[in-house]
């Protein structure tokens, strides 16, 4: 009998197992961007299988539509568009991505923008004539050029468009020699720096700086020769300004001959953020280790946004005819809300209201990329009748929003888009035996960059709520950034609530985790005047502060002047840290707080039928306040006035001493009420009243053109 029961248990065992392995179920499942633990679980449901996904990805974003394909068909495409591969679990299926596949994924990732890198330095060293040599002719050309552009700046520099300039000056010995140097780098080297990131390397490093090739100083003999017949040259074609002599001229300039010549050279690369360039600054120095040049220049390695938006008038123009895609309306709002705030120029860009607020203050409930951006990719394909994973990068809220600035989503703007736009998005769309894939290049920039969903939604909410961001608000969202900056969310999503509701400070993501680390005793004494010795920070503490120091693109390196003593170049050393400072930062180093204090206003503002908080100083409410006799200054904008409540704007200054001569610091600002009033604009005190009506006074004389445009008075700054 027991044995009968053992086998009746092992069939059912097996038949459960068998059941569970089955993958051949067809389900149609279609979602916005969701995260993708919640996709799993949904389509989980329909297959009879249970799909899972290891927590590091579980809020990556996924749009999918998927009709009548078989479970294993879609779990095999979203592995490989995600980039990541199904194992089997206990009960059911995990969605994983091991350290290999992540190394693998990253390395891929590193190759191709190596090669894209390899690409735009050519193209740098054709476009400065650095792959050919200096000829005299050319030297005196160029030096002809530069000292009549300088010279009469204010008549000759009109011959010269900016472009022209850019090129002409990074076309002068030194800056070819940085190409030069920049050419014989290893591209990976530069592809593994990150956004934000700041690396310094040498053919003769010192400890925090990183070692290349030594053959970069094959290069000093030529650019001495090369740099001092320039100078030379230069001074034979300059003209001094009115009222200078040569004596008077600044330090530093294309005049000044190179003492000796350079045997060592540290070149700091910085990827600047949202736009995919590399800054680079040469120093070199020669055998006593005094610096004798210097050169600066921009790699922009990712497209010519000017030539995008040119191939875009184009394809407007193609597509004039093709049917756009039906959106919700919430989508249509979005894109109204951009057309105009785009077409209203003057660098004032009015809050979203309504349900379109409401919208971006829940980015957790309906992740931003659910709207405009999912409806762009399952309208493409629903038009195509084709199956669609997607698995987006943030980018995709800004790829979107440029797809439909015309008001309308069309498919031929939305693969130009998405396929374009490679200073600001890096994704591909593949189409092939009725799927379409979207996928980010770079994986793993891709989760780094990730804004985390619910701190956006306690930050934006603590906002509208309050009118205001302190600093600890935003430092709590800093710490949520994998990065070192924040990623494109952080930045967009606030934008559409209010400018003032932008982070504070976003390439200093560093201080502000750094701020958000400190003990209340810490902060009690920073707020007092105190200063802490790095002595006394802990290791994580310090962590931080050296990569502000090293490693941030955003880091402000200040060094108290040594008079006449200074020369130019030795400026230029002095301000480099890892030259300076090779040793690290100092036990005895100090952090300080400076506060500065000025006048804000947070004003409620009714717009139509919506209410919202702003910050402003005395001008911006006047402005506010005017639109009701001037409402054609702002056409469908027309705010009321509910109540003022005075309040503080303030500066915080973070001071890292680390000599007597050296100053590292770091600027933040946030708005404080002062708990006084609020007050309606009939019980103002007596001396905001008085202030604010001189304020008014000044609106109050606009005049009309010929054109019907209200002009208001040139001494009166835009609202903020």
């Amino acid at each position: 009998m027991r044995s009968r029961i053992s086998l009746i248990l092992l069939l059912f065992c097996a038949f459960a197992a068998t059941w569970a392995d089955d993958l051949t179920k067809k389900i149609d499942y279609t979602t916005i961007a969701v995260p993708l633990q919640r996709a799993m679980a949904d389509i989980s449901k329909q297959a009879g299988v249970g799909l899972f996904v290891q927590p590091e990805l579980q809020d990556e974003i996924v749009v999918l539509r998927l009709k009548g394909v078989t479970t294993d068909e879609a779990m095999k495409k979203i592995a490989a568009v995600v980039g990541a591969e199904w194992r089997k679990a206990k009960d059911g299926y995990e969605l994983s991505r091991s350290p290999d596949m992540a190394t693998k994924l990253y390395d891929d990732a590193i190759a191709a923008r190596a090669a894209s890198l390899r690409s735009s330095v050519a193209a740098k060293l054709k476009q400065t004539q650095a792959d050919q040599p200096m000829t005299p002719d050319r030297i005196n050309r160029i030096a002809a050029q530069l000292a009549k552009s300088q010279g009469e700046h204010d008549t000759e520099i009109a011959t010269l468009n900016y472009r022209e300039l850019a090129n002409l000056q990074q076309s002068v010995p030194d800056s070819r020699a940085l190409w030069q140097m920049v050419a014989k780098l290893d591209p990976k080297l530069l592809a593994r720096i990150e956004l934000g990131q700041r690396v310094v390397v040498s053919n003769k490093p010192n400890s925090l700086q990183t070692e290349v090739s030594d053959d970069i100083a094959s290069l000093g003999e030529q650019l001495f020769q090369d740099h001092n017949a320039f100078a030379d040259a230069f001074l034979k074609f300059k003209k001094p300004k009115q009222g200078q002599t040569d004596e008077e001229s600044p330090a530093g300039g294309p005049g000044d001959k190179m003492p000796a010549v350079p045997v060592r050279f540290t070149i700091s690369l910085e990827r600047q953020f949202f736009g995919d360039s590399i800054s680079a600054q040469m120093l070199g120095f020669d055998a006593d280790n005094n610096p004798v040049v210097f050169a600066s220049g921009n790699l922009e390695f990712m497209g010519d946004f000017g030539n995008v938006m040119a191939d875009r008038a184009k394809l407007v123009r193609a597509a004039e005819s093709e049917p756009a895609l039906t959106i919700s309306p919430r989508s249509q709002a979005m894109l109204d809300f951009m057309k105009k705030a785009i077409s209203g120029g003057g660098g004032s860009m009015q809050p979203a209201t309504g349900e379109l607020r409401e919208f971006f203050l829940h980015p957790e409930e309906t992740d931003p990329l659910g709207t405009l951006a999912s409806e762009a990719l399952i309208g493409m394909a629903e038009q195509r009748g084709a199956n669609l994973v997607a698995y987006p990068d943030d980018t995709l809220f800004l790829v979107a929003m440029f797809a439909g600035q015309e008001g309308k989503l069309k498919p031929t703007l939305i693969i130009q888009a998405l396929t374009g736009l490679g200073p600001i998005s890096q994704m591909s769309l593949t189409e092939a035996d009725g799927w379409m894939t979207v996928a980010p290049d770079d994986r793993y920039q891709a989760y780094i960059s990730r804004t985390n969903r619910a701190a956006l939604g306690q930050y934006l909410r603590a906002f509208n709520e309050n009118g205001f961001a302190p600093i600890a608000a935003t430092a709590k969202l800093a710490e949520s950034a994998r990065g070192r900056e924040f990623g494109v969310l952080s930045i967009f999503v606030p934008m559409m609530l209010s400018q003032e509701a932008v982070p504070q400070g976003r390439g200093n993501v560093n201080i502000l985790k750094l701020y958000a680390s400190l003990g209340q005793e810490q902060i009690d004494r920073l707020d007092g005047g105190q200063s802490i010795r790095f002595a006394e920070l802990d290791k994580s503490q310090i962590s931080l502060l050296r990569r502000y120091v090293y490693q941030s693109a955003e880091s402000r390196y200040d060094v108290v002047s040594e008079g006449s003593k200074t020369s130019y170049l030795q400026q230029q050393a002095s301000q480099e840290p890892t030259e300076s400072m090779p040793n690290g930062l100092p036990a005895d180093g100090m952090l300080s707080l400076d506060v500065k204090k000025s006048t804000t206003y947070f004003v409620k503002v009714k717009a139509d039928s919506f209410e919202y908080t702003s910050p402003m100083d005395i001008n911006s409410l006047a402005w506010t306040i005017s639109l009701k006799d001037h409402p054609e200054q702002s056409p469908g904008y027309h705010p009321k006035v509910e109540s003022i409540a005075p309040g503080e704007d303030r500066t915080l200054t973070f001071k890292l001493q680390l000599d007597p001569k050296r100053i590292v610091s770091a600027q933040l600002r946030e708005s404080r009420k002062s708990g006084a009033g609020p007050y309606t604009l009939d019980n103002l005190p007596e001396d905001i009243k008085k202030e604010l009506d001189k304020a008014i006074a000044q609106y109050k004389n606009m005049r009309r053109p010929d054109n019907g445009a209200v002009i208001a008075p040139k001494a009166t700054p835009p609202p903020r």
